[in-house]
């Protein structure tokens, strides 16, 4: 119950000082001491610059230990052995440098690695809470059940988790060297991430071994997206509002058999899920009309997509997507029908296709002219300006 704080990083150091002061100003339980790892990846320009950050660091809270790899791994394998470590520890939080956590996340880390922590559904425990489908770029809430997790089959690259027995678990299936391919139920924009992702290939491991990953309603961590590996330039868009609870927060957590508030690969409610909501469990969620229709298995679906013969239609009055389904929401932009009748498209304003709009998401990029992206946006956020 004692998690190690793995810090990683690569050419970063601004990044690096960020996280670190961030740590420094967390709070910690008093007796017990933390170990802090500062793993760096080897081959950049700046690595001395780093390694001086990294060994100047003072960590009053328990032993520091900076890992210095002399070649550069990449990021993919970077993270793989930083999971490692659990090995030697029991659990590890891994932080990429352009997080940024809040000043309870160990308190929450105990208590979730606590309850979570051999429960053979959880696969990793997250500090992050998503308010953005990743995916599609648009707006994610869950629904509130007066717990402090809910589940999804998402990794979390923003402050994550992982016990000896997940990361075993994971690493088991790793090793085997699994292929990616057309056919996989996962995002058709993870597909096509590079090889230098690790995420991508627990994406596809969540899916085939049917896991979860257990996420905070409330974040305890958030992202500045620096520049980097994968990003030429920052963005503050998956930013989320830190939690600012007592430092003797009690969270009240609900196990994965009892929870229904789980989401699949695409931020969508699980059919799993369904009870929650009164219907058949031969349907499907694709609100945000990102699914491929040849990938779903079920007789009926709800999608933003065109529909030629609706058995329902709902409307989008709430910003939560899944609340005007569960609530009956009157209108015609989500249709209830059987998977046959929908088509590949969507009742937002069109634009004409192009290659970028055809890799992501209808409900998303078929907006893809600025008028209406803005009438989307500007229904979700109408205080917004773009």
């Amino acid at each position: 119950m004692t998690p190690a704080i793995v810090v990683v990083t690569h050419s970063r150091t601004a990044s690096l000082k960020r996280i670190l002061s961030s740590l420094s100003s967390a709070v910690y339980p008093k007796s017990t001491p933390i170990p802090l790892i500062i793993s760096i990846d080897g081959g950049s320009e700046n690595n001395d610059e780093i390694l001086d950050t990294a060994t100047d660091y003072i960590w009053e809270y328990g032993e520091k230990e900076v890992i210095a790899h002399q070649q550069n791994l990449g990021l993919r394998s970077h993270i793989i052995s930083c999971g490692d470590l659990s090995k030697t520890y029991g659990s590890v939080i891994v932080l990429e440098d352009d997080c940024y956590v809040s000043r309870n996340f160990y308190n929450y880390a105990r208590q979730s690695v606590a309850f979570f922590g051999e429960d053979g559904d959880i696969a990793s425990i997250a500090l992050y809470s998503n308010r953005i489908n990743e995916n599609v770029l648009l707006p994610f809430e869950p629904l509130y059940d007066g717990y402090d997790n809910y589940f999804m089959q998402v990794p979390c690259s923003w402050g994550q988790i992982w016990t000896k027995s997940q990361w075993l678990s994971f690493k088991s299936f790793y090793e085997k060297e699994p292929v990616i391919n057309d056919d996989d139920n996962i995002p058709e924009r993870i597909k096509e991430w590079s090889e230098k992702s690790w995420k991508k290939y627990f994406y596809k491991y969540l899916v085939d071994e049917k896991k979860f990953v257990a996420y905070p309603t409330l974040s305890h961590s958030t992202n500045f997206a620096d520049a980097g590996e994968h990003l030429q330039q920052a963005n503050s868009y998956f930013q989320t509002c830190l939690e600012a609870l007592p430092e003797s927060h009690e969270y009240r957590f609900i196990d994965f058999g009892n929870s229904n508030n789980k989401f699949d690969p695409f931020f969508e409610y699980h059919s799993i899920s369904l009870p929650e909501l009164g219907l058949s469990d031969d349907v499907e969620f694709d609100l945000y009309g990102s699914k491929r229709l040849g990938l779903i298995d079920k007789t009926y679906v709800i999608s933003s997509k065109a529909c030629k013969k609706p058995i329902h239609t709902y409307g989008f009055e709430l910003t939560c997507l899944l609340q005007n389904i569960r609530d009956g929401i009157a209108g015609n932009f989500f249709s209830y029908a059987k998977k046959v009748d929908f088509e590949n498209s969507t009742l937002l304003p069109k634009k004409k296709s192009n290659t970028f709009a055809e890799k992501m998401t209808p409900l998303a990029y078929t907006l893809g002219s600025s008028a209406g992206k803005r009438w989307f946006i500007n229904k979700l956020f109408p205080f917004t300006r773009l």
